[in-house]
């Protein structure tokens, strides 16, 4: 994955040339580039934190990001997070386009897809006009989800909960009892354990985060507080138990 933090333009090159180098080398080792039964990497996520720090040039820089991706021949699939309003009709609009056949122009040339069938949802809470967190990892909230791609008749329905963000008000400890309820949600309604392929975690080495200083911990976040290495081992014995 890769975070995306910052409008000065050094690290905007700086990302863009990063993402260039990563995706070079990554492209022949896609999962839909392998033989049945071969290893290979499943998806790149690229993350955001600009309409909470206030940048302006957002569009451009993802768009740059995403030249990078697709110049690369990339064909990874590729999940839709609800925007913070929580709006699920938005993010359900964003697979139905990449669902569809698309004509782009891919070094030089005119290319037209079949579209990616393998384009998901990802939820990650929103955020009320208030500035209040409103999570979506409920079973009702995952139940309205199951009806809303049922309807729309999208293709390999499949949803990945983000335990952290709006849905854990970044209160990281709150992740391993947010995986449990959606373990228990896909155990209870057979239509949720199809639907609900993984979770999203964050975690380091050192539990919490820290400030940027000449005294830094090794291995423990500086960014968003993360889940330690201790409890992040249990949580993935816990989830390897109950699927």
């Amino acid at each position: 994955g890769l975070w995306l933090r910052s409008a000065d333009s050094q690290h905007i090159r700086w990302c863009v040339h990063w993402f260039d180098a990563v995706c070079q080398e990554l492209a022949d080792e896609q999962i839909t580039r392998k033989q049945k039964g071969e290893k290979g990497i499943i998806m790149i996520q690229i993350e955001n934190e600009y309409n909470a720090h206030g940048c302006s040039n957002k569009p451009d820089f993802l768009k740059a990001l995403y030249r990078s991706v697709r110049n690369s021949g990339m064909d990874i699939p590729v999940g839709m997070k609800n925007p913070t309003s929580g709006d699920f009709s938005v993010m359900l609009n964003s697979v139905t386009a990449a669902q569809w056949p698309h004509t782009f122009i891919y070094r030089g040339c005119d290319v037209t897809t079949d579209g990616n069938n393998l384009a998901h949802v990802i939820l990650r809470g929103g955020v009320d006009k208030y500035g209040t967190c409103v999570p979506n990892y409920h079973y009702e909230d995952l139940v309205r989800l199951l009806e809303q791609y049922e309807k729309r008749e999208l293709k390999n329905p499949a949803a990945v909960i983000d335990a952290n963000h709006s849905n854990s008000n970044k209160q990281y400890k709150e992740q391993i009892r947010i995986v449990s309820e959606v373990l228990h949600s896909r155990r209870y309604h057979p239509g949720l354990k199809k639907l609900v392929k993984g979770v999203m975690i964050e975690s380091y080495l050192e539990e919490g985060n820290q400030p940027i200083t000449d005294h830094r911990v090794f291995g423990k976040s500086i960014t968003d507080p993360c889940l330690g290495w201790d409890d992040t081992e249990k949580l993935l014995y816990q989830i390897a138990e109950s699927v």
